[in-house]
This record gives C-alpha cells, structure tokens and sequence, in this order.
C-alpha cells in the first residue's frame, strides 16, 4: 500500500462525527493549555517538580511522573486528549531559537 491509499483509508476512516470529536478535543485542550499558562506563577509554588493535568480550570491529577499522572486522570475518567499535562519546572532551560 503506498502512502496515497494510506491517507486515502485514514480518511475515509475518519467520519463527520469523528472530525467533530477531534475538533472539539483540540478546543477544550487549548483552553485548558491557555488556563494552565495563566495559573503558571501559582503552580509553580504549589506544585514545583511535579506533572500536572489541568482541566476545566483545575488541578486535576498531580504526581512526580508523567506516567502516574496519565494513570490518575484514565482512573478519574478524564479524556487525555483533552487534560493539558506538563512538568512545572522552577528552573526551566532557556531555548533560543
């Protein structure tokens, strides 16, 4: 199969109401990202060197790892495609691009 048939199977895979689905997940992630951000200073003193979910403008799961956390909002029945996750680092590495 070369990759014009791949893509062409991938879409047909993907009906209306899963493009809906997708589109909505990618909303509700970049509200959460976009509220996570604006918290930022806050969880940096309450959570420092922890992954942190964030979703519906709370804390949701928190833990030392990122597989712990991803464990903990599967239990809370939290959609990962939606929970904004990141490691709140006190001492984050400067990139210059």
């Amino acid at each position: 199969m070369d990759i014009r048939q791949a893509q062409k199977k991938h879409i047909e895979w993907l009906s209306i109401d899963a493009s809906q689905q997708i589109r909505e997940d990618l909303q509700v992630f970049g509200a959460n990202a976009r509220d996570f951000y604006s918290r930022y200073s806050e969880l940096l003193k309450e959570y420092p060197r922890q992954w942190v979910g964030f979703h519906e403008g709370k804390v949701r799961v928190v833990g030392p790892s990122l597989d712990e956390v991803l464990q903990h909002a599967d239990a809370a029945g939290l959609r990962r495609q939606r929970v904004y996750i990141q490691y709140v680092d006190p001492d984050p590495v400067l990139t210059i691009l």
